[in-house]
């Protein structure tokens, strides 16, 4: 190779990019870390959002800085160190105002390392996803609800997703709902492994409700919330797909229906196993796989009873209010993952 193609190779390594930028949005609802390697732009604005840097080598004396501060700000660093190597540098930042901002990486001589262009947009309209689908592995799209009806004196939680027309954003923090009488409506958010934005609505009497929603204050419509009481309950379905994976947790999402095949949330059940009835009630069964003689599993509310299913393995019975690490009640499962976070790294402020 002569010199002038060895000068070219030098440039072109120089030049690629060394940085990598991550954010906490995770897109899976998998209740784990699964972290994506490019930053979830667009964000909805109000949302608050951490940004990482890190590369093959160390970060040391780096910095993280926004060029748009007034659109997308950092309030405070945290670093990631193992030893005297600093390892990331996360930025906790907000999306403050429409726009876009560029963030750069910036070396310890002062040097921009790397760059990348976020954009802050504010939403036209909101979907609303069944959690209790979501827990049951449904998408967000599929979880997806057309109406909202739901039993009186029952509680249902749902998905908040933000979108700008047809384009999706990214975060939370920014839900609140103005419910009319007789009708609460809960804004929550579930932190550490899954940002998310839920809503939990509880219409305390029979009859048709509403609730505004808004990000950021920006006005995202009214919903109508249809309340029956348990007599429209006509069937009860169970949804699940057993996978024969050994130690894997399954669940089986208790469905209920009017006679005419519209689908009633907030709907809790009794729960019999083997004829033999679970403790506690709620629209979730969990059950660890085990290889074996299969069990009965059915659901009940009232005088109506779902068809059997068979299942393998022990469980418990559970509820799609609980959405996990929640800042807003309902209590938190799935905190396992806790103890999975290596100790020799330590996260000290900067």
């Amino acid at each position: 190779m002569n010199r002038l193609a060895i000068g070219l190779v030098a440039i072109t390594l120089v030049g690629c990019a060394e940085v990598q930028f991550t954010d906490n949005i995770d897109l899976i609802l998998d209740f784990g870390i699964t972290q994506r390697d490019v930053l979830s732009s667009p964000y909805v604005r109000g949302a608050p959002v951490s940004v990482s840097i890190d590369r093959r080598r160390n970060v040391n004396d780096w910095q993280l800085q926004s060029e748009d501060p007034n659109i997308f700000g950092f309030a405070n660093f945290t670093t990631l160190s193992d030893g005297d190597r600093a390892l990331k540098i996360t930025g906790w930042g907000q999306a403050l105002e429409v726009g876009e901002a560029t963030l750069a990486a910036i070396d310890s001589r002062g040097r921009t390392r790397d760059s990348v262009t976020i954009e802050v947009a504010t939403p036209t309209h909101a979907t609303l996803a069944s959690a209790a689908r979501l827990f049951g592995g449904e998408t967000a799209d599929e979880a997806d609800v057309d109406e909202l009806l739901i039993l009186a004196g029952g509680t249902a939680t749902f998905q908040v997703r933000y979108f700008d027309d047809e384009r999706q954003l990214f975060g939370n923090a920014v839900l609140d709902a103005d419910p009319s009488e007789s009708l609460e409506a809960d804004p929550r958010e579930t932190f550490l492994f899954e940002q998310r934005e839920w809503l939990s609505l509880t219409p305390d009497t029979v009859g048709i409700h509403t609730v505004d929603l808004y990000a950021d204050g920006e006005d995202l419509g009214q919903w109508e919330v249809e309340a029956v009481d348990e007599s429209a309950i006509a069937e009860i379905t169970l949804a699940f797909e057993e996978q024969e994976i050994e130690d894997h947790w399954i669940t089986v999402v208790a469905e209920a229906w009017t006679a005419d095949g519209r689908r009633i949330y907030g709907v809790d059940v009794e729960w019999d196993r083997e004829g033999v009835t679970e403790f506690g009630e709620g629209d979730l069964y969990r059950y660890r796989y085990t290889e074996g003689p299969s069990a009965s599993l059915c659901a009940r509310i009232g005088d109506v009873t779902s068809d059997a299913v068979q299942i393998h393995g022990n469980g418990y019975v559970d509820s799609s209010n609980n959405i996990g690490c929640s800042s807003a009640g309902f209590g938190g499962l799935w905190l396992g993952p806790l103890a999975l976070l290596a100790v020799r790294r330590r996260e000290t402020s900067s």
